[in-house]
Parts: structure tokens; C-alpha cells; sequence
């Protein structure tokens, strides 16, 4: 009795040790499991800063040198000489690219797109003119990109020109928004997020961007006045999987650095954030094609509430039933209600919102007077006026206010069908549609109203 005792203890703990190590080994068949499906997966967020510096070397070699002193956390800045490459050397810049260069961060040349609207051989141009006068660059910054899918077949072929002139050289396209997922493969790095502060907060980013390495990605954000506004933001960033960022102060990201610049830099590249893609899937982009409810076409004698574009969520659009809507043209109305990017068809906006124009039909309203094309209190259209704006005898320019600027206004809206809110501010936003005016009449595109761009509007009316 003893032995058999004994001898099925020796069994029972035998049997007991043999399921505990089944135990362990089901556990840790698990774990694995759960490591390779989420850990793997993760990816170090490690981002740097890179610059749209368009600063002419003289007149911002405080903000150069100073980019200098922080060495490779910079990983690009994006020269600008003149709209572009310019048509000749200049000795200026090729001295500052050089150093740039000597302090270890790369420089990529500028170059226009006109979201596609641009011939692609001017597009070419620049891009060879620029590895002509400047063969140190390694990038090619193409701005001003389209976002929808039918314009992809025009950044592929610029894409491969550019691979094709030196396979090295990196590609980074700015439409500054949530662009089709084909844009991957026509870029090195895009540029999906470009506004201000109150649009990056309520920014939403498709489920495909954890797809990609953080590298892949930058984003732009202006208009962040505190240093504590700029950490977390820069914290968001990370977590969005944006690898290349940019903040600042200014509202013209390309005007100057930031006051906070060394702090930001330290923000941006000393902590590295896991991004681990989501069990719930996020927030899905609403379709480009707007969801409109049935409109009663009977014509209206109200004017539109200057808020129509305010109240909008999603692509869902609440139209007074004696609206009319005369055309599918987009009205992009950003914090400053300027207007934010060249209009198309359709626009996404960076917080995924679709934005349906809605105009009346002309009628009499008080206050035209004087030949006035536009009511002098709310800004609406006045009925049978010819147009008349007075610009003033000052130059006009980024940062200048007052009744001219409402005219300047009036005018791009008139001659560009935008829907730039009659504020007499001239901001970043309006420089910009300042600058597409003056390319499309022949004008130097520096977005300044001068005596030769007036001179061109008052002959355009």
C-alpha cells in the first residue's frame, strides 16, 4: 500500500505539472498571437520639422541661421526663389542652400501646380530649371496639388519626370487636405493637413494613413499663438502619424519662424509616440458627392444669411426651401471666413465637410447706390449696377485692412466667383487668390496690389 501510495503521487503531481505547462503554454501561445496582430503592427512615431522658408536669404538670415543651428532635427526647408526657380542663378541663394546643406538639412525646390490646372511641361520646366540653377537640392516640393482621383494621371507624370531626372530626389505634394489614397503612390511625402488652429482641432484623417510610415505624411499649422497651444499639438501630430510637422504663430507659415522655434523643435523630435491602428474603426470620410434634400426653385426676395455655411455637419446641408441653387460651386469658409483653397466642383475640406454655394436670385436691395455692384452694409449683390471698385491710392498688401480691401474683395469675388467674406482684411487666404488672379492676367504673382496690378483690375472690369 505504500508503494502504490507513493507511486500515484508521483503520478498525480506528473499530471499536474503536465496541465499546468499546457496552461502556460496555451497562455503563451496568446500572447504571441496578440503581440504579432498589435505590436508588430506599431509604429514609432518619430517626426521632424520641416519649413515652408520663403524668405529671400538677405532680408531672413536671422530666421535662416537660425534654422542652421538646429542641424538634422530639421529634416527639409522649402526654397522659394521667385514663385519658383527663378530664370537665372542667383548668388544669394545659392550661398544659403549651400549652407543649409553644410549644417546637414536638406533643401527641396518650389514648385506651382495649380491643382493640376497648370500645363504639366511648365510644371516639367521648373522642376529641370531648378536642378539647372541648383543641383545641390534633393527635393522637389510640388504645391498647390489637386486632391480628387481624375487629377492623379497628372501627378504621376510628374512624378515619374522627376524620378526619371534623378531617382533620389524626394516628392512632396501640398494639396493641404485629405487627398484619394492614389496620391500615395505619386508622392514621397503628402502634405494632407495645411490650416489653422481651429481647423486642425476638428481635423478628421481617414483610416488608410495608418497604412503608411509616419514619414510618409506632413502636416502645416498656423495661426497657434501659446506654446502650450504648440505642445499639444504637436503631441496630436504624432498620434495622427504625421512625421513631417510644422507650427506656428504666424498665419503666413512661410513668413518667418516661430517665436516658440526651440521649443517646438524639442517638442516635435525628442518623444516618439506608438501608433497602434484602432480596434473601432474611426471616423469614415463622407463622399465628395453632396447629399442635397428636395429644394422648392420658387425665387426668393431674401438675400442668403452671410452664416449659411456655418451650421454645416457632414455633407447634410439644411437649404431654406425658397433657395435657389444656381450652381455646385464651393464656398470654403474657414475660421476668418476667407476663403481657403482654389475652388473646384466639389472640395473636401481638411475637417471632411462639403460646402454647397447658394446664391439668390439678383434682386433690388437698398443701399446700391452710386454704382455700386455690391450693397455697401451686407455686401450682397445689387441688381442692374455696373461694377465700380475703388482700390485706393496705397499699396495693398498682406496685413492691410479698411474699405479697400472690401473692394479688392468684391472684385476677386466677382472675377473669381469665390465667396471671400467682405472683412477688409487682407490675410494669407486672400494673398492667395490675389496671387492666382495676377498668374492667370500675366502679372508677377508676389500677391501685393500695387500700381501695376490695379492698373490691370480696373482694366478688367
Amino acid at each position: 500500500m505504500v508503494y502504490y501510495s507513493v507511486h500515484e503521487r508521483i503520478r498525480s503531481t506528473e499530471k499536474i505539472c503536465c496541465y499546468r505547462n499546457s496552461y502556460f503554454g496555451i497562455f503563451f501561445f496568446f500572447l504571441l498571437f496578440f503581440l504579432a496582430n498589435n505590436l508588430a503592427s506599431a509604429e514609432l512615431a518619430t517626426a521632424k520639422v520641416a519649413l515652408p522658408l520663403y524668405i529671400y536669404p538677405s532680408n531672413g538670415e536671422t530666421n535662416w541661421t537660425k534654422a542652421h543651428t538646429f542641424g538634422q532635427k530639421i529634416d527639409f526647408i522649402i526654397a522659394n526663389v521667385y514663385n519658383g526657380p527663378s530664370g537665372e542663378v542667383n548668388s544669394d541663394w545659392t550661398n544659403m542652400i549651400e549652407a543649409t546643406i553644410q549644417n546637414h538639412i536638406k533643401v527641396y525646390g518650389y514648385v506651382y501646380t495649380s491643382y493640376g490646372a497648370r500645363a504639366g511641361s511648365k510644371v516639367d520646366e521648373d522642376v529641370a530649371r531648378w536642378l539647372q540653377l541648383y543641383p545641390q537640392i534633393s527635393g522637389i516640393f510640388l504645391d498647390e496639388t489637386a486632391s480628387s482621383s481624375d487629377k492623379i494621371p497628372y501627378y504621376k507624370a510628374r512624378y515619374d519626370y522627376i524620378k526619371r531626372l534623378n531617382s533620389s530626389l524626394r516628392v512632396v505634394i501640398n494639396p493641404g487636405t485629405v487627398t484619394d489614397e492614389g496620391y500615395m503612390n505619386v508622392s514621397d511625402v503628402n502634405t494632407i493637413f495645411e490650416s489653422n488652429l481651429s481647423s486642425w482641432n476638428n481635423a478628421h484623417f481617414p483610416e488608410w494613413v495608418l497604412k503608411y510610415p509616419a514619414s510618409r505624411f506632413y502636416s502645416i499649422i498656423y495661426g497657434v499663438s501659446s506654446e502650450e497651444e504648440m505642445k499639444n499639438v504637436a503631441r496630436v501630430a504624432r498620434e495622427k502619424n504625421f512625421g513631417e510637422v510644422f507650427i506656428t504663430d504666424a498665419f503666413s507659415p512661410s513668413d518667418r519662424l516661430p517665436t516658440y522655434f526651440s521649443s517646438e523643435i524639442s517638442e516635435i523630435t525628442s518623444v516618439t509616440t506608438p501608433i497602434i491602428p484602432p480596434v473601432v474603426p474611426p471616423i469614415v470620410i463622407p463622399p465628395v458627392d453632396p447629399v442635397i434634400p428636395p429644394i422648392n426653385n420658387e425665387q426668393t426676395s431674401n438675400p442668403p444669411s452671410p452664416d449659411l455655411c456655418s451650421n454645416i455637419s457632414g455633407i447634410q446641408l439644411s437649404i431654406p426651401s425658397s433657395m435657389n441653387i444656381v450652381n455646385l460651386e464651393c464656398v470654403i469658409q474657414d475660421v476668418g471666413n476667407n476663403v481657403s483653397e482654389d475652388i473646384s466642383d466639389t472640395t473636401t475640406f481638411s475637417e471632411n465637410r462639403t460646402v454647397v454655394k447658394i446664391t439668390p436670385a439678383p434682386i433690388p436691395i437698398e443701399e446700391c447706390y452710386d454704382g455700386s455692384q455690391y450693397n455697401r452694409s451686407t455686401g450682397a449683390l445689387c441688381a442692374n449696377n455696373n461694377p465700380v471698385y475703388n482700390f485706393g491710392s496705397t499699396i495693398l498688401k498682406n496685413g492691410s485692412k479698411g474699405e479697400a480691401i472690401k473692394e479688392l474683395q468684391r472684385f476677386l469675388n466677382a472675377k473669381l466667383n469665390l465667396g471671400l467674406v467682405l472683412d477688409g482684411k487682407f490675410g494669407p487666404k486672400t494673398t492667395v487668390v490675389v496671387k492666382k488672379w495676377q498668374r492667370e492676367n500675366g502679372l508677377v504673382a508676389d500677391g501685393i496690389i500695387g500700381p501695376k496690378t490695379k492698373a490691370k483690375m480696373e482694366t478688367d472690369l
